[in-house]
C-alpha cells in the first residue's frame, strides 16, 4: 500500500447520522431515491403523509452518505448533493456523516465502484431478491482504502478530469453520427449524378468456406471471417483462423486491409453488415 494510506473499516470514518421526521397525514415531503450502480440520487414524485405508510421517514443532508438497505449490495449508494438538502427518504435508507479524514468527494468516488458493491453482497442479509439487506452495522464493518486528505483530492480531481473527457467524446461521437447521417442523406438526394460503385472498385469477389469435414482446413495462422462478424468498423480479430491447405482447397481467398466486406448470407440483422478490414483476411 502508498505510503501514509490506510486499510479502515467504514465505522472508522463513518457515523449513522439519521434525522427523524415524524409523518403529518396533511404534510407533503420531497422524497428522494438511490439508482443503483452507483448512479447517484434522483427525485421521485412528491409524497403525500396521507399515502405513506410509515409513521417516521429519514431527511437528507448535504455531504451524508444515503444507502438503500434493500440494495446496497448492488451500487444503491450516495453522497447527497445539496440540491437534495432537505429531501426524505423512507426508513428503508439510513444515512451517515463523515469523518475529517474522509473526503466526501473521495467517498462518491468509492460509491461507484464494483469491487465495493461486491463486499457489501457478502455483507447481506436474507434470502432471495428482496429480503436481502445490509445493515447498517454490517455496512460499517467493510474496509476499504484511505489515502491522505490531498490524496483523496488529487484522485477525486483526476476523475472529475476523465469523467469530463468521456463526456466531450461521446457528444463528438454523436455529433459525428448525426454527421454522417447527413452526408448520406445528401448523397441521396443527388442520385442523378451518383455513379456505379463498380467504376470504384479494383476486384470484387465472393468468398467460400473450406470444407469443414477436412480439420487439416483449419486451425492455421489465416485469420478466418465469417458474416457473422462482418457488421463492425474496423474488423481486426476473427473467431476462427484456416490453413493454407483450407485457402487453396476452398474459393476462400484474402483481402488485403481497407477492403469493403458485405455479408451475403446469415439470418437476422447478419445479412447486409458491412465492415472495413484492418488487416490482412480470409474471408467466406
Amino acid at each position: 500500500m502508498h505510503e501514509g494510506w490506510r486499510n479502515v473499516a467504514l465505522g472508522e470514518v463513518l457515523d449513522l447520522d439519521i434525522e427523524i421526521v415524524k409523518v403529518a397525514s396533511e404534510a407533503k415531503y420531497s422524497l428522494a431515491g438511490v439508482y443503483s450502480f452507483g448512479r447517484g440520487l434522483f427525485e421521485r414524485e412528491p409524497l403525500l403523509g396521507v399515502k405513506t405508510r410509515y409513521n417516521v421517514l429519514h431527511r437528507l443532508r448535504p455531504g451524508q452518505l444515503v444507502m438503500s438497505k434493500l440494495k446496497a449490495w448492488e451500487g444503491a449508494l450516495a453522497v447527497v448533493p445539496s440540491r437534495f438538502d432537505g429531501f426524505v427518504v423512507s426508513p428503508e435508507f439510513p444515512t451517515f456523516c463523515t469523518s475529517d479524514d474522509l473526503d466526501p468527494s473521495y467517498l462518491s468516488l468509492l460509491c461507484s465502484q464494483d469491487w465495493l458493491w461486491q463486499l457489501l453482497q457478502g455483507q447481506s442479509r436474507g434470502m432471495g431478491g428482496r429480503r436481502e439487506r445490509v445493515y447498517p452495522k454490517r455496512f460499517l464493518e467493510v474496509r476499504v482504502p484511505l489515502p491522505p486528505l490531498s490524496e483523496q483530492r488529487r484522485i477525486t480531481d483526476f476523475a472529475r478530469a476523465i469523467d469530463t473527457m468521456l463526456t466531450a467524446a461521446r457528444a463528438e461521437a454523436d455529433a459525428a453520427k448525426v454527421l454522417r447521417s447527413a452526408i448520406l442523406r445528401t448523397a441521396e438526394t443527388l442520385a442523378d449524378g451518383l455513379v456505379p460503385l463498380r467504376d470504384y472498385l479494383l476486384k470484387a469477389k465472393a468468398g467460400g468456406t473450406p470444407d469443414r469435414g477436412d480439420p487439416s482446413n483449419f486451425g492455421g495462422d489465416i485469420p478466418w471471417l465469417k458474416s457473422s462478424e462482418v457488421g463492425q468498423d474496423q474488423i481486426k480479430a476473427t473467431d476462427e483462423a484456416i490453413s493454407e491447405r483450407g485457402l487453396l482447397s476452398s474459393s476462400a481467398w484474402l483481402m488485403p486491409p481497407g477492403s469493403i466486406v458485405i455479408a451475403m448470407y446469415g439470418q437476422g440483422a447478419t445479412a447486409g453488415s458491412v465492415g472495413f478490414t484492418a488487416t490482412t483476411l480470409g474471408g467466406c
